[in-house]
């Protein structure tokens, strides 16, 4: 039986980041584990990640001279050895110096990129959606994470899209930090949907409504008969559709990946999702919107399939 092709894998979140240690093979997570974001240094963090390395070889009971290399998705713009737009509170990363810096201290070869273009690789890799040759993957959360893939490989040798998920959808609905009125990302965040739940339940008195609701409740709450909850998300969906509608015209993805905190509540949506896409870019075009089967796991499994090419078959 041929050994396992270990790889540690990271996912650098704003507050959390996750951990595994993948065998590429088949994509298992041996071992995971998922700790509060270093923010007070480069050194630091990297401290974490030597530690946690061991905490997940004893956890697997493997030894650390087995794992090869190092995955990372960073939260930000990544072209080859540069970083940069990442979270403030993790500004130490920017620049050229990461991959040394890891590689010095931790003696295993280390890619990255950015953490939603690995999503998309994770699910094209090990997402089970069949003869999928074009994957769109958006996670949806907080905000929206983007990444395209085609057979199996990412598109372009850096991050350029890693905006993507601010097209804009209706003008002047609502401002976002990218400097838009009314793109994506600020009209299908969660706390879009929340707020849209509480206006609905302010402007309406008379009608019973649960609060506090977060947006994973609400989307809970509408299939389950609540008529506040389902008008917002009714509103929330369009606005989805209209940007999934745009994603089909400009990438005509095989399958839609949708995946993050909020894809789970999506489930009995799914068909009105697919009648919500409304572009056709060519004649028997078709396309399948899916909820992520990997859930959190996708990032992890992207980190580590960067490293493909690092272990010899």
């Amino acid at each position: 039986m041929s050994q396992p092709t270990l790889v540690l894998s990271i996912d650098i979140g704003g507050t959390r980041t996750k951990y595994g240690l993948v065998d590429l093979a088949g994509g298992l997570v041996k071992a995971a584990v998922v700790r509060p974001t270093v923010t007070s240094g480069l050194a630091p963090m990297i401290e974490a990640v030597h530690d946690t390395l061991d905490e997940l070889c004893k956890r697997a009971q493997i030894p650390r001279s087995a794992v090869q290399a190092i995955g990372v998705g960073i939260p930000g713009f990544v072209d080859g050895d540069h970083v940069s737009l990442v979270w403030h509170s993790l500004s130490f990363l920017e620049g050229n110096h990461l991959r040394r810096s890891f590689e010095d201290r931790l003696g295993l070869p280390t890619r990255y990129d950015n953490d939603a273009r690995l999503v998309a690789l994770g699910e094209a890799h090990y997402g089970k959606h069949g003869r999928a040759g074009r994957l769109l993957s958006l996670t949806l959360g907080t905000g929206i994470g983007f990444g395209f893939v085609v057979d199996g490989q990412l598109q372009e040798k850096c991050s350029a899209n890693h905006l993507a998920g601010h097209i804009l959808i209706r003008p002047g609905a609502r401002p976002c930090f990218c400097g838009l009125s009314g793109c994506l990302e600020s009209l299908v965040c969660a706390s879009t949907l929340v707020e849209g739940y509480t206006r609905l339940c302010q402007a309406h008195p008379e009608a019973e409504c649960n609060f506090p609701l977060d947006a994973k409740g609400i989307l809970a709450a509408a299939p389950a008969g609540s008529p506040m909850a389902q008008q917002a998300v009714q509103a929330w969906l369009a606005d989805l559709c209209a940007g999934l509608s745009v994603y089909v015209n400009l990438y005509a993805p095989e399958v839609i990946v949708l995946g993050g905190g909020l894809s789970r509540g999506l489930t009995p949506f799914i068909d009105v999702i697919h009648q919500g896409i409304v572009t056709k870019p060519f004649d028997h075009y078709r396309v399948r919107v899916e909820i992520s089967r990997l859930g959190e796991r996708a990032g992890i499994l992207g980190a580590a399939s960067l490293c493909r090419d690092l272990i010899p078959d």
